[in-house]
């Protein structure tokens, strides 16, 4: 073996030993920033959740959709995707139309029945409630 070889460092895993210094790497740790107060999230670690949870959420629509009569002539059905921002209090706000593939005054009446919705449990960002951005489906369906 070479002398060279013979006076090189050990190195470990965790442990870099050289003559009788023994050097271990520093730990990483990542400091998570608290959630902004006033920022609206679109992504996040738990999401917002209606009363009753997506049962009551059903349960709500079922008792609350007035279905538009213009589009139960014409025999519309469909879903509409309405956007919504869960405050950190869990009062809704800025409810409004991203998609409405059912038309015939079914987007208006969906985002009127989701306005009158009681508080939902708010979203969390790093286990602090924070306001989300979230949209959901309202789906409106003839039977018979």
């Amino acid at each position: 073996r070479s002398k060279e070889l013979e006076k090189a460092p050990v190195i470990s895993n965790t442990t870099q030993t050289t003559g009788n210094l023994n050097y271990a790497p520093p730990t990483v740790v990542q400091k998570v920033a608290p959630p902004e107060p006033e920022k609206i999230y679109e992504t996040f670690d738990e999401p917002p959740v209606p009363p009753g949870g997506d049962e009551g959420y059903l349960k709500w629509l079922q008792e609350h959709i007035r279905y538009p009569q213009q589009a139960v002539d014409a025999g519309a059905q469909g879903t509409v995707n309405i956007s919504i921002v869960v405050s950190k209090d869990g009062s809704l706000s800025d409810v409004h139309i991203v998609r409405d593939n059912v038309h015939y005054g079914c987007g208006d009446e969906a985002v009127r029945v989701i306005k009158g919705m009681p508080p939902w449990k708010p979203g969390k960002m790093n286990g602090v409630s924070v306001k989300v951005r979230y949209t959901i489906p309202v789906k409106f369906s003839l039977k018979g």
